[in-house]
């Protein structure tokens, strides 16, 4: 590309430049510049669209789509378009705002890399605030006949102002379309304009299922289902479905996956109340799916306000009870030992509470699990207990000494049971003042 677009073919007020400065970036079918419009004097992004030959025509139907739907979605977490032009070569472009910031692909990305910068940076609880802007953008557009058709983690923008972006509206479907049918620059109607039946839009992972089957037949209800994906996927770090192949990829969706975020990450304590949540908006039927983006606004929402969900965490908790009691009833065969009992059960146990902390029944059988002292040892603290109760028989028989190494042996077994493996460091800990 030249490094000035000039002679607009359409406009009643003379020809528009725009000074290219560098390239931003490079996608399927076009190119972004940063660009100065010289008539204004602000800094645009240019998007230009490349010749891809015998699909040109199909794709620039496209491009004129992208262009125009988000021209005509005046939201704040949509970027708007400015002009949509050809320049004297017959390139078509379009220039829209020039946003800054980081999208939620590469923010999970470090999360997920452990990278200490962006955890303090992006916090769940500003993931959730940016997911509650996107589906509200998602909201509007609907709510103006538009189905996004390719939310994804890449798709959605943080800027550096606190400003959330929803991307590349490409190929969203536009209820009556018949309106960005023609070409905007010679006024003729296109050869292309309609999706066929075979075409796949969309990516595999965040489409569902009813998307994969026919891409025309879908309404909002299939952008829910995305934003499903991403929420699970901003709170465990994971994506929902992890295949690989798009065979794959698309039988999992079929088939459904478990979309409990605190499931797949345990380790993160997931609040059930999200973990309900995801579970809905991915719900394999539409019509078990949230019923609009602002229903599933709402419910993140609510749960963002403190209104916790009694009945959904009394339920939660008693899942793990049970579970911690049929651990500690389990045979030996079942679970590995008496030690691995105890600590699954504590495990369990833990778990309840974690989720309704004023449990009475998790808190009785916590207390039981931490005051009993285990019924076994491991090797290493017999032995120990053993050299030491013989080293205190052979200095003394008296009651005291017995009472002490009754104490001794008890504080081995429990310290053994809740973590302790070096008991030089106990003993170092426990005579430095």
């Amino acid at each position: 590309m030249e490094a000035t677009i000039a002679e607009s073919v359409v406009g009643q007020e003379g020809p528009r430049r725009y000074q290219v400065v560098e390239l931003l970036g490079r996608g399927g079918m076009g190119e972004v510049f940063l660009a100065v419009d010289e008539r204004v004097g602000r800094s645009v992004a240019l998007k230009v669209l490349l010749d891809m030959g015998e699909r040109q025509e199909l794709l620039r139907t496209r491009f004129f789509r992208e262009a125009r739907v988000q021209g005509n979605l005046e939201h704040p977490g949509i970027v708007p378009v400015y002009d949509l032009d050809r320049d004297a070569t017959g390139r078509d472009f379009f220039a829209m705002k020039r946003v800054a910031g980081v999208t939620l692909e590469r923010v999970v990305r470090d999360l997920a890399k452990g990278d200490l910068e962006a955890e303090t940076k992006y916090p769940m609880r500003r993931l959730l605030a940016a997911f509650l802007q996107v589906c509200l953008a998602v909201d509007y557009a609907h709510s103006n006949g538009v189905v996004h058709r390719d939310l994804k983690l890449s798709n959605l923008m943080l800027g550096d102002f606190g400003e959330v972006y929803v991307l590349d509206w490409g190929v969203a479907k536009v209820h009556g379309a018949e309106e960005f049918a023609r070409d905007p620059v010679t006024g003729m109607r296109s050869e292309s304009t309609d999706t066929t039946h075979d075409d796949m839009l969309g990516t595999l992972g965040y489409m569902a299922p009813e998307q994969i089957r026919d891409s025309t037949a879908v309404d909002g209800r299939a952008d829910i289902y995305a934003l499903g994906v991403i929420l699970f996927t901003l709170l465990t770090r994971e994506r929902l479905h992890t295949k690989k192949n798009r065979a794959d990829l698309a039988n999992s969706t079929y088939a459904g996956a478990d979309a409990r975020a605190s499931v797949r990450a345990p380790h993160l304590n997931i609040p059930p109340e999200l973990d309900a949540i995801c579970v809905k908006a991915t719900a394999l039927h539409p019509s078990q799916r949230y019923p609009s983006a602002r229903a599933l606004h709402d419910d993140v929402q609510r749960f963002l306000e403190g209104d916790r969900d009694l009945r959904l965490r009394i339920e939660v908790a008693e899942r793990h009870l049970n579970e911690a009691k049929r651990v500690l009833a389990s045979t030996e065969r079942e679970s590995g030992g008496a030690t691995e009992r105890r600590r699954r059960a504590l495990q369990q146990t833990g778990r309840a509470l974690a989720v309704h902390p004023e449990s009475e029944e998790a808190a009785t059988l916590m207390s039981s699990l931490l005051l009993a002292p285990p019924d076994e040892l491991p090797p290493e603290v017999e032995l120990e207990t053993q050299l030491l109760s013989q080293g205190e028989l052979a200095r003394t028989s008296s009651v005291g000494a017995l009472m002490l190494l009754v104490v001794l042996l008890f504080a081995a077994g429990l310290l053994a049971w809740v973590g302790v493996r070096s008991w030089l460091t106990m003993a170092m800990s426990a005579s430095s003042p």
